[in-house]
């Protein structure tokens, strides 16, 4: 990767916005955050029949309010309140940006962040889907309300992971010229579907959460927005502007720029964090090889005060040697905001810093993680103009972690600037009516639909009796996977392979377990199933593939429009930031339902030489 300083194009922190039930000002709501206060309250609303959850929530007359003020000419739209609320984010940080914004509308990329959207649009017994359930449709008209639709808007729908990934892919897209900025906004609204889905988990928590400490019994959800304008900067620019009046407000004249990013998965279980914290250790030490060296200022982690998922963290800082660095978590002051989270938190995390504090993790006890962590309870002091840490780790067995920073020279020298190229290698072709073929030679099957895949299974693909559990999506990827890598050696047991990635490409996700999930909670007939829910995350196919190969660099989820070969080909590309990447397996896979699918595989050969 070529870094000398003037071909180095580095991503710099041009605007913020977040919408929280704590307020929309991010001074305020951080005074708030600061003094103790929590988002966190008991509500009855339509979340089904066991009686109030615990979540923080959005007020819907003031969102309105503020929608219609931002963008009065959409005022009179059939937008949901989903697309409302990432909306004014948007709007806020373009206005912050507005000053210093020199990148053009044709070269600003939006990139929508979301687990799950619009999904309280979905209805048992409902003849036809609401059009404006598909999240790339949501992109589409947040794009096309902001102005930002001259570049195909982009979704990334990793889980919890979400809002980390989505500034992991903007980093790459504009250092590597694909535009020259992004607009980054993560969003979710609680739902009956989403609440449900954590309720079949047992993963609620009664009363506000208690994020890391011994009598954490549980999460609680939350809604909010948060969006940044990250657009491209160099270091010469950097030198001649900082602390004039292009500098940022935090009083030290600097900006923040997004230094270094990793995507990786632990290939351990799809609904269930590696003991070791082996995903979460992967991605911290590819944004902080050096351990604790004296530069950070904090570690804001993703603290859902689960009992699996805090032990994890623990162990993945202390085996990435920051144990002693300032941690801090904030699900206890807005419960787990999904696909806002690591936007919502990451801008949280560098307005602290820029105070010169690390923000309190409110709920915080005993500490209750086997190996300690520097957990602020209060408001604690921060290294001064020290670098941020964002760590986030979802279902599907995936992790993410960003490092933000307001030295120029660490950013050039982790900043990807090139890529090296790829091949194409083997492809399948998989449709449920047309057949496969591998590499343009049809194989030759008796059945179709979803027979076709289970014959498949048996006459190709090893023993693996978990197939039969997974829903259609996942079905798909695993055959396409298997047919890609089939011939290959296989590694010994046990052996995990950092050097291949998975990027899945789709447009309508996970609609077909959304629907199936839908049913399991109607009224008269209320089981929520936690096999079917999990599956409702799109990105959990990768997880699947990357457990029955044991691959633990990155994997990708990303939703799209249309199927684009070319951009789903610079998606691919983006993978291979990771240099410990020798190939990517790239798949187009859409199952709107068991009987409609179909698969476009592709394995890349990364140019090493």
């Amino acid at each position: 990767m070529e870094n000398k300083m003037g071909h180095t194009r580095l991503v710099a922190l041009a605007g913020a916005g977040i919408v929280t039930p704590l307020g929309s000002d991010t001074d305020g709501v951080y005074d708030a955050l600061c003094a103790g206060r929590t988002a966190l309250a008991p509500h009855a609303g339509p979340y089904g029949p066991d009686g109030p959850v615990v979540l923080s929530r959005l007020s819907r007359p003031d969102v309105e309010a503020a929608f219609a003020a931002a963008w009065p000419a959409a005022a009179d739209g059939d937008s949901t309140f989903f697309e409302k609320m990432a909306l004014v984010a948007v709007g806020q940080a373009l206005r912050q940006a507005a000053a210093t914004l020199t990148a053009q509308p044709e070269r600003t990329l939006l990139i929508l962040s979301s687990t799950k959207g619009n999904t309280a649009l979905l209805r048992a017994g409902d003849g036809a889907d609401d059009a404006r359930l598909p999240l790339p449709e949501s992109a589409r008209r947040i794009a096309h309300i902001a102005g930002l639709d001259a570049m195909t808007p982009l979704v990334v729908s990793d889980a919890c992971i979400s809002g980390v990934a989505a500034q992991v892919l903007a980093q790459r897209l504009i250092a590597t010229g694909y535009c020259d900025a992004a607009v980054v906004v993560g969003a979710d609204e609680q739902s009956a579907f989403i609440i449900n889905g954590f309720r079949a988990f047992k993963a609620l928590a009664d009363a506000p959460c208690r994020p890391f400490s011994a009598d954490r019994t549980g999460l609680n959800p939350g809604e909010a927005a948060a969006a940044m304008v990250l657009q491209v900067t160099t270091p010469e620019a950097l030198a001649t502007n900082n602390g004039g009046e292009d500098g940022d407000k935090s009083g030290c004249g600097r900006l923040w720029l997004l230094a270094a990013g990793a995507l990786t998965n632990d290939a351990n279980h799809i609904s269930g964090p590696s003991r070791t914290g082996e995903g979460s250790f992967r991605a911290l030490t590819a944004v902080c090889p050096g351990g604790d060296d004296g530069t950070l200022a904090m570690l804001s982690l993703h603290g859902t005060a689960t009992l699996y998922n805090d032990d994890m963290e623990a162990q993945a800082v202390h085996r990435a040697g920051l144990q002693n660095i300032p941690a801090c978590s904030l699900k206890g002051t807005f419960g787990h905001t999904m696909g806002a989270a690591g936007v919502l938190e990451t801008l949280l995390a560098l307005h602290g810093a820029e105070r010169g504090c690390v923000p309190p993790t409110q709920g915080f006890t005993t500490p209750g993680t086997p190996l300690p962590l520097r957990v602020a309870a209060s408001v604690q002091p921060a290294r001064p103009d020290g670098d941020v840490i964002k760590l986030m780790s979802g279902f599907g067995g995936c992790n993410g972690a960003v490092r933000w920073t307001r030295r120029p020279d660490v950013a050039v020298a982790t900043t990807p600037t090139s890529l090296p190229a790829l091949t194409a290698g083997r492809r399948v072709e998989i449709d449920s009516n047309g057949g496969v073929t591998i590499d343009g030679t049809p194989l030759t099957l008796t059945t179709r639909g979803r027979d076709m895949l289970t014959e498949i299974y048996r006459s190709r693909a090893t023993a693996y009796p978990k197939f039969y559990k997974m829903d259609i999506l996942c079905r798909l990827g695993f055959i396409a996977a298997e047919l890609l890598t089939e011939g290959e050696t296989a590694p010994a047991d046990g052996t995990l392979r950092n050097d291949r990635a998975i990027v899945v490409c789709s447009h309508s996700g996970s609609i077909a377990s959304d629907r199936q999930f839908c049913h399991t909670i109607v009224p008269d007939h209320f089981f929520p199933s936690p096999a079917v829910f999990v599956y409702t995350l799109p990105n959990i196919v990768t997880g699947e593939v990357a457990i029955r190969h044991r691959y633990v660099a990155e994997t990708a989820c990303y939703l799209l429009p249309q199927r684009d070969d070319t951009l789903m080909r610079r998606l691919a590309h983006t993978a291979c930031a990771e240099r410990t990447v020798s190939s990517v397996m790239a798949l187009w896979l859409e199952a709107p339902d068991d009987t409609h699918f179909h698969a476009s595989a592709t394995l890349y050969h990364v140019d090493t030489h």
